[in-house]
């Protein structure tokens, strides 16, 4: 059922206009998510696999991080029009969708007696909701915000000339990474959230355009400081999780395997075992998708089965995770996919209008 082709990196195919095997990580990511969401509760999280071995969710979380890394930097080496059509080309990316996902969750939670006040609802039209200390309204959307900061870090290091220089990734992924065990260390000692999430994703986007200088252009630099990095990585991650989420019983080991797991899946499925099999490359195209709209399935399914016995519940949360997919998707043929097309048409109408 599961085509995997075993290659070591290459720089043979040094540009390719998609990479189906990176599109099948997103969909192993997108699935882990939705899985973790509708299934795992079932079985409580004081289960030990799931309370001190590892957390499926947050392994899809990592993985898309560290896509993103690998993706978007070298974007802008497709990019005309510098800046202006990076942005243009991203908001087309994920606003409409993010909107849609936003406005389907109000009806579905409006209709099951939720409500949310107007001030959360219009800082969460932004997206910039975390930075404006307003609490997400879908619990999945944390993560946007970091992709959008991530966003900002590429366009900067675009204009000082350093996006994709192999050395300002390293040493960018180092600095990040020492950010977040300072945060770490400061929020135990002062009991402060501080958002330690945010610099060690920054810090793996980093890594994931470090690898993708070894994997696609064959830099010989980059393995070695991509070495490095997990080197340190692998020394740093459980001294992350003990400061961060030590204090519960299991969190330590917990984050620590599920970091640890990320990166080998993602270095894994990368090099020697790169999944062609059509049906995980069509779940990673869809699989922004698969990620806002499972939310507005969930709580319909948390609603109506909070009595149920754990064997319905499991056969029930199976039927959402499958019905997950063909909403997705047609999200995706009708909101996504022509806003992605409506982006680059006026990205290039712009490119014309600029060129003359």
């Amino acid at each position: 059922m599961q085509v995997v082709e075993k290659l070591q990196p290459t720089a043979d195919n040094k540009t390719p206009t998609r990479l189906d095997y990176v599109d099948s990580i997103r969909g192993i990511a997108a699935i882990s998510v939705v899985i973790a969401h509708f299934l795992v509760p079932i079985y409580g999280f004081d289960k030990f696999i799931f309370s001190h071995v590892f957390d499926l969710g947050k392994i899809g979380v990592v993985l898309f991080f560290i896509i993103s890394g690998f993706i978007i930097p070298f974007s802008f080496r497709r990019e005309n029009g510098g800046v202006q059509a990076f942005f243009i080309s991203r908001f087309f990316r994920l606003y409409p969708g993010y909107w849609f996902s936003l406005l389907l969750y109000l009806v579905v939670s409006y209709a099951l007696g939720m409500q949310f006040p107007w001030h959360q609802i219009f800082a969460n039209i932004t997206m910039f909701q975390t930075a404006l200390r307003v609490k997400d309204i879908v619990g999945v959307y944390w993560t946007l915000f970091i992709e959008l900061v991530f966003y900002f870090m590429c366009v900067c290091s675009f204009i000082l000339g350093l996006l994709n220089k192999v050395r300002f990734n390293f040493i960018s992924s180092l600095v990040m990474l020492v950010i977040a065990l300072a945060l770490a260390i400061a929020r135990r000692k002062l009991d402060e959230e501080f958002p330690v999430a945010l610099p060690l994703a920054l810090s793996l986007m980093m890594f994931g355009g470090l690898w993708r200088s070894y994997l696609l252009d064959g830099d010989l630099i980059a393995k070695k400081l991509a070495t490095y990095y997990i080197a340190v990585y692998v020394c740093v991650i459980p001294i992350v999780s003990f400061f961060s989420y030590g204090t519960e019983p299991g969190h330590t080991m917990r984050y620590t395997v599920t970091y640890y797991l990320s990166m080998l899946v993602f270095i894994a499925l990368t090099t020697r075992f790169r999944i062609h099999n059509k049906f995980m490359v069509w779940l990673g195209v869809i699989s922004y998708s698969v990620y806002l709209i499972h939310p507005s399935l969930l709580i319909v399914y948390e609603h109506f089965t909070a009595d149920f016995s754990n064997f319905s519940r499991y056969m029930l949360g199976s039927i959402g995770v499958l019905l997950t997919l063909p909403a997705s998707y047609l999200v995706y043929r009708f909101i996504e996919l022509p806003s992605i097309n409506l982006g680059r048409r006026v990205k290039s109408n712009m490119v014309k209008v600029a060129q003359h």
